[in-house]
């Protein structure tokens, strides 16, 4: 990401009723991140500012940028465990602003303690499956209430905003490999295949990994929604069971133990289902979202397959052979 203008925190102080002078860099800003994050003091606690900026090639990024800050704000009053979100003036859930000629979006919350994945203990780390399928849980339960499943429109006829279909569209842009862009199509074949209805669809959070979960006294929370989307439900599961099922292969550079695998995956559904289920007969779907989940990755990870790094080539070889993924 391109560097914000020096004077941007200080100039979003006010909506927030907070001293300009307290902002300070907390995290992001690497050129694969989607923002920037700051510290500052909210009537004596510790708060997060979160600045993105806009892409000013396209018309719609405000609109989209729009309906994931009230997405937030609709999961925050239905309990799911995030951080709560503090208004800007007005009640406002964010505040775009101009700075330098360009466009840029900025929310706060509360600051949350909590460890990283890295940082828990062996007797914390078996809980973190169960709690990331909670959360999941939580948010698909609120999501279901929500107004906007299916994208939403545009004006001109186009296809929707916020859809599966555009995230897919995006990538195939992306991708550099003939033989990976055949297989993202076949991909999308399968997937336009499925039901889409109001019990498989939902504008969902399409990033929990391990890593956008913090862990703090026996619960998680959940961070960054910054790529919701509205895709299938069963797109989350997938997404944090992908994660984790790399990190028992070393990235599939190690044979998938079954055993643990599928251990893994009951915790998971386990705790899903504390807060929310799928219909009948989903859960046989998986592997065709773990596939999905797997090329979408390498694409992110390796410049649109332009050049694939020796640690992901296992992947790339898996995913172009259209192998299952468990």
């Amino acid at each position: 990401m391109n560097a914000m203008p020096a004077q941007l925190p200080a100039m979003l102080m006010p909506y927030w009723n907070a001293d300009p002078a307290t902002p300070t860099f907390f995290a992001g800003g690497r050129p694969e991140s989607d923002g920037i994050l700051y510290r500052f003091q909210k009537d004596g606690h510790a708060a997060i500012l979160k600045i993105l900026e806009l892409n000013a090639e396209d018309p719609h990024a405000l609109r989209v940028s729009e309906e994931r800050a009230l997405l937030m704000a609709h999961f925050s009053s239905h309990g799911v465990s995030m951080p709560r979100l503090l208004p800007a003036a007005h009640d406002a859930a964010s505040i775009v602003i101009q700075a330098e000629g360009r466009t840029f979006r900025a929310y706060a919350m509360e600051e949350v303690s909590g460890k990283a994945p890295h940082q828990l203990t062996e007797t914390e780390r078996p809980a973190l499956v169960g709690g990331m399928g909670a959360v999941i849980g939580q948010m698909h339960a609120a999501t279901v209430l929500y107004p906007v499943w299916e994208g939403l429109p545009r004006t001109d006829g186009a296809p929707r905003l916020l859809h599966w279909q555009s995230e897919m569209d995006f990538f195939a842009g992306w991708l550099r490999d003939d033989a990976a862009r055949a297989c993202w199509e076949r991909l999308r074949l399968r997937l336009a295949a499925l039901p889409q209805t109001r019990a498989t669809m939902g504008f969902i959070h399409n990033d929990p990994h391990p890593w956008n979960f913090l862990w703090h006294e026996g619960a998680l929370t959940v961070l960054d929604f910054d790529v919701a989307n509205c895709h299938f439900l069963l797109n989350d599961i997938a997404i944090a069971y992908f994660s984790l099922l790399m990190e028992l292969t070393d990235r599939f550079t190690r044979p998938l133990d079954r055993h643990a695998a599928q251990g893994t995956l009951a915790v998971l559904l386990h705790g899903y289902n504390r807060s929310h289920t799928l219909p009948a007969g989903w859960e046989e779907q998986l592997d065709l979202f773990l596939q999905y989940r797997r090329l979408l990755l390498l694409c992110a990870m390796s410049d649109g397959l332009g050049v694939v790094p020796p640690h992901l080539a296992a992947m790339h070889r898996l995913a172009l052979a259209e192998e299952p993924v468990i």
